[in-house]
C-alpha cells in the first residue's frame, strides 16, 4: 500500500532495512503505527519508525547497532527500559529498535509466519491485519502502556473495520 503523509518515514525505514539486510543479513520487522498505516491504509501521521530485530542483535550487538546507525547519520538518543527499546534520531526523525523475540513469544507468534515484503532493494517482515489486531489487543492489556490505551483502542477499531470491509 502506498503512503503519502508517511512517505518519508517509509523511505527512511527502507533505507535502514536495506542496509541491515546487506550489512548483517538481518530482515527487520516494520512495526508500530507506520507498519499499521502501510498494512491497512493511512489513518494518521506516525510519530516515529518502529523496527523489531532479533533480540541477540539488539542486546548482544548493541554497539554494532549504534555504529551502524552512525553511518546513516543517526545518533543514539535514549534507552526506554520499560519497553526495552532504543531510540535514534536524525533531524526530526526518530527510529526505535526493539527485540522481536520477547514480544513474539508473548504473542505466541512465529516470526517465520510474518509476511516478507520487498521494496526498493529492502527485505522486511510485516504483520498482517489479523496479526496487528492480536498485537494491539495484547498491548492494550499492558500496564506500562496506560497512556497509549486510547490510541491502542482506536487502532483496534480501525483494524476491525478494515478486516470487516475485506471479508465482504
Amino acid at each position: 500500500m502506498s503512503l503519502k503523509i508517511n512517505k518519508s518515514k517509509l523511505e527512511t525505514f527502507l533505507l535502514i532495512a536495506k542496509h541491515l539486510n546487506k550489512s548483517f543479513g538481518v530482515v527487520p520487522i516494520l512495526f508500530g503505527s507506520l507498519g499499521l498505516n502501510k498494512t491497512i491504509g493511512e489513518f494518521k501521521k506516525s510519530n516515529d519508525i518502529d523496527i523489531l530485530l532479533p533480540d541477540e542483535f539488539v542486546n548482544g550487538r548493541f554497539k554494532d547497532l549504534v555504529d551502524f546507525m552512525k553511518v546513516l547519520s543517526f545518533r543514539f538518543k535514549r534507552e526506554i527500559k520499560e519497553e526495552n527499546e532504543y531510540e535514534f534520531a536524525k533531524g526530526g526523525e526518530i527510529v526505535s529498535f526493539g527485540g522481536e523475540d520477547d514480544l513474539l513469544v508473548k504473542l505466541e507468534m512465529d516470526s517465520e509466519k510474518l509476511k516478507i515484503s520487498q521494496m526498493k532493494e529492502a527485505s522486511f517482515k510485516e504483520f498482517s491485519p489479523a496479526q496487528y489486531l492480536e498485537l494491539y489487543q495484547f498491548l492494550a492489556k499492558n500496564k506500562n502502556r496506560r497512556k497509549e490505551n486510547k490510541k491502542d483502542s482506536q487502532k483496534i477499531r480501525l483494524i476491525k473495520k478494515y478486516i470487516k470491509s475485506r471479508s465482504r
